[in-house]
């Protein structure tokens, strides 16, 4: 593709906050997601002030003939000076407009949070950072109306018990639930709805000096451990992303190792690195990989990640961010692997009807990974 003009301006996402917005040829946008919890892994940004103001100085470097993967490269070389909002921004935009969904031939299933806690709901009791769940079936739009039938219970039934209070970043339900109740709560609708549990423990976030304060009490490795196979059998959770200290690899092998029917996800400890995931996925530490392009600033290297976790017989796990916008361009990346994570409220719900249209004019099915079953 040949750009002729390149634009960015400042906008605000969904938790009100500046990001950056990329134009090309007038026509082609894309716009930076944010995170509120980060792996100290992900690339370095930029203020979006203090980028715009550089890029002023570059973007005549980014006219001219390109394709995706030659456009990131010379993104790749400014990423120290424009930072990961910028690049992801301009990456974004190039992908939108040279995507087609031409050869899509499955949508990926969706995983959706219901329970909210951690750093993204720090009134709430939870310390998981996310409940999630994920349907069953293959029929897209069953599968959206049931996740969006057991989000609206869980209100109601946090309600009925006096625990609701409010909604977070991604429009999880926070309450005054423990842990563990909060799993019983959302293990019982998954049997009612045919749904599959999983969650993203986010565990960086609540280990300190040794210890995981989780569970009313802080916890040493080994009893953490014990405390977390434990819910995983009893509440037969299918998918479990970030169960420790992203630098503790060996817990990671250990619970694969336990569980190898399961999907052991990395989020924090891979940050979307390709060269990190083929080392973690080697060891054996994770069968599964998050995939968010605002950690490495360029889509090129998320379609990387994805087609490499795919020959490597892992999921790739295409994912929002808690600070999310109205660009579509996360969802049709999400087309190119087997399972996405969106908000089943919130700015997300623009996110998953665009794939449910996508699903329907192409009549397509959803991917259904047998770890979920």
């Amino acid at each position: 593709m040949k750009i002729v003009s390149i634009e960015l301006q400042l906008v605000w996402n969904s938790f009100s906050i500046p990001t950056l917005k990329a134009i090309l040829n007038e026509r082609f946008v894309g716009i930076a997601p944010t995170g509120t919890s980060k792996s100290q892994r992900e690339a370095p940004d930029v203020a979006p002030s203090k980028a715009l103001k550089r890029f002023e100085k570059v973007k005549h470097l980014l006219l001219g003939r390109f394709t995706l993967k030659t456009f990131d490269e010379k993104l790749k070389e400014l990423l120290p000076i424009l930072g990961t909002s910028a690049t992801t921004a301009l990456s974004l935009a190039f992908f939108n407009a040279t995507f087609s969904v031409e050869n899509i031939r499955v949508i990926p299933s969706l995983l959706g949070n219901i329970l909210g806690g951690g750093k993204h709901s720090p009134s709430s009791r939870q310390r998981i950072q996310e409940i999630l769940i994920v349907p069953k079936s293959r029929n897209v739009r069953k599968g959206m109306e049931l996740s969006s039938l057991a989000w609206h219970r869980v209100r109601e039934e946090l309600e009925e018990l006096g625990a609701l209070l409010g909604l977070n970043l991604e429009f999880a339900w926070t309450h005054r639930l423990a842990d563990y109740d909060a799993l019983k709560l959302a293990s019982r609708l998954c049997e009612e709805y045919d749904l599959a549990l999983g969650i993203d423990v986010a565990a960086t976030h609540f280990y300190r000096d040794g210890k995981y304060h989780i569970a009313g009490r802080p916890l040493g490795k080994k009893s953490y451990f014990r405390l977390l196979s434990e819910w995983i059998e009893e509440f037969d959770l299918r998918y479990v992303e970030d169960p420790f200290e992203e630098n503790d690899v060996a817990s990671f092998i250990e619970l694969r190792s336990l569980f190898p029917s399961r999907l052991i996800c990395g989020d924090d400890p891979v940050a979307s690195d390709v060269n990190r995931f083929v080392e973690l996925e080697k060891r054996k530490a994770i069968n599964a990989v998050i995939v968010k392009p605002n950690q490495v600033g360029l889509v090129s290297s998320c379609i990387d990640l994805i087609e490499i976790a795919k020959r490597k017989r892992c999921y790739a796990v295409v994912s929002h961010r808690s600070q999310e916008t109205e660009d579509l361009s996360i969802a049709r990346l999400a087309l190119l692997s087997p399972l996405a994570k969106f908000s089943i409220g919130g700015i997300d719900a623009m996110k998953r009807n665009y794939l449910l249209s996508v699903a329907e004019e192409l009549k397509l099915r959803s991917y259904l990974p047998k770890e979920l079953l």
